[in-house]
């Protein structure tokens, strides 16, 4: 895949004064790297947005600094509004070729399993952690689910085929870490408490109606 490209300005302040500079749409940013000084940019919005749904954490953003700098980079981290699901800050690491990075590669799930119509599969990994060159790190890592069929079965992570290229950056066996399983459907539990409490309550209600009756008998 070849590198997708990204436009940048370099932001001359930071901080509050940094934002009275920053254009309307316009996201800061930073740029770092081993031999890459901290640099303080900023991104068109639409175009930041397209380019880290395009790329995400596992591909290379070639971006260009107002014609005067150009980059090998990677999104290392975004920070995004909750409510808006908008960017507000992003980190790129500079990488240069040949270079090995760190990287978590996301797990997806693909299939129907046939234990899931009654069941539920829960998947316990999300992604994966690895060390390998930006080229050949992949977007995802796929794991087919259809020979999930009943409760207990389940897949682990040495299932997974891991390229030769990629270094596994996990402490623990392979073997003994669980990727998805097939979990028994949660059982709604019967309101026994509350119709307990309901019956004290209307009890309660017929003593005072009775006490009541009484005092008005005297």
């Amino acid at each position: 895949m070849t590198d997708i490209k990204l436009q940048l300005v370099e932001r001359k302040k930071t901080g509050k004064a940094g934002k009275k500079e920053l254009e309307i749409n316009m996201v800061p940013g930073v740029i770092y790297g081993k031999e890459f000084g901290p640099t303080h940019v900023a991104a068109d919005y639409n175009k930041l947005q397209k380019v880290f749904h395009e790329a995400g954490k596992t591909h290379v953003v070639a971006v260009d600094i107002e014609g005067k700098t150009s980059q090998r980079t990677m999104f290392k981290a975004v920070q995004s509004d909750p409510a808006k699901n908008q960017i507000r800050h992003f980190d790129l690491l500079a990488v240069k070729k040949g270079e090995k990075v760190h990287a978590d590669i996301p797990i997806v799930l693909v299939g129907e399993a046939p234990a899931g119509r009654s069941n539920i599969i829960n998947q316990v990994t999300e992604s994966v952690p690895v060390e390998g060159e930006p080229d050949n790190l992949p977007d995802q890592f796929e794991v087919n689910i259809e020979d999930l069929n009943q409760i207990g079965d389940h897949i682990i992570l040495s299932q997974i085929k891991i390229p030769k290229e990629l270094t596994l950056l996990i402490e623990e066996d392979p073997a003994t870490v669980t990727v998805v399983k097939v979990d028994p459907p949660i059982k709604e539990e019967e309101p026994v408490e509350a119709e307990a409490q309901t019956e004290i309550e209307g009890a309660e209600d017929s003593s005072e109606q009775a006490g009541s009756d009484a005092s008005e008998e005297e």
